[in-house]
């Protein structure tokens, strides 16, 4: 009796961490989806106009992303870096060919991108290089990519605050709603 008892708890307890993080980020679990669906649909298209073979799971990304940083008041240290590295990764490989190649790709997608595209897709490399940063813990990739994002000098010397991280965060998920609807 006690063994279904305790599995009732920790199911119940798992999914807390997701939750928490839905509602600190300010998305819901449909969007996480849609978002992660059509980042899914532009991969697909890639991969069979170029004959590449981008193999990532957006979706999967995303919602490991927003657990993460449900995980903050679980006392966990490296939310940060763990939530980093599941945002990163989505874009990671265009890596070599940076921004220039998610551009390209992203204009083989879609055949009439809105014009202010560029931008969009700049600060959204910004991001993967925040996001970078952070993740392989090499401080000034990332206070130099914070200052790009917010386009001033920043202070930080030791990192960003969780509330600084989370509002990042929410940023990254408005811009991929933007880019990605």
């Amino acid at each position: 009796m006690n063994e279904i008892r305790d599995q009732v708890q920790y199911i119940s307890i798992e999914n807390l961490p997701y939750e928490e993080g839905l509602a600190l980020v300010g998305v819901t679990n449909g969007e996480i989806e849609y978002i992660g669906n059509n980042i899914e649909k532009f991969f697909q298209t890639i991969n069979s106009k170029k004959n590449r073979s981008i193999n990532r799971n957006p979706i999967t990304m995303l919602k490991g992303a927003i657990f993460a940083v449900g995980t903050r008041r679980l006392n966990n240290p490296e939310f940060k870096e763990h939530c980093s590295s599941s945002l990163r990764e989505i874009f990671h490989v265009w890596r070599s060919g940076k921004l220039n190649g998610l551009q390209n790709d992203y204009r083989d997608f879609y055949a009439s991108p809105n014009e202010n595209i560029n931008d969009k897709l700049r600060e959204l490399w910004d991001y993967y290089e925040l996001f970078s940063g952070i993740d392989h813990h090499e401080q000034e990739n990332w206070r130099r990519a914070l200052e790009v994002i917010k386009k001033e000098a920043t202070k930080h010397t030791t990192g960003l605050n969780d509330e600084e991280f989370i509002e990042l965060v929410k940023r990254f998920f408005i811009l991929l709603r933007e880019i990605f609807a």
